[in-house]
């Protein structure tokens, strides 16, 4: 399958360790072709991930720098009383 930008992906994973390899794996790729990469997490897995990018060779702190990596927290992204898109953004 080739995504196009703007595209989105849902994976389904049977643990929080499979959820944290799959998605670490799709943002490197992502950062390997220039492409900006954001993660909004459904919990509080964010650390984990950062974490499996550095592992994997991923300057996490240089690729945020530049603009190129954002890694949210929960509570950046989903607000008490409803989630507003307009406010995310």
């Amino acid at each position: 399958m080739k995504l196009q930008p703007g595209d989105h992906i849902c994976s389904v994973y049977e643990s929080d360790e499979q959820l944290v390899s799959t998605a670490a794996a799709f943002l490197a790729d992502g950062l390997t072709r220039n492409e900006r990469c954001w993660y909004v997490p459904s919990g509080d897995e964010t650390g984990a991930i950062r974490a499996a990018l550095e592992h994997g060779g991923v300057d996490v702190a240089a690729e945020s720098r530049r603009s190129a990596l954002h890694l949210f927290d929960s509570n950046d992204t989903y607000i008490r009383g409803g989630f507003d898109p307009e406010q995310t953004m």
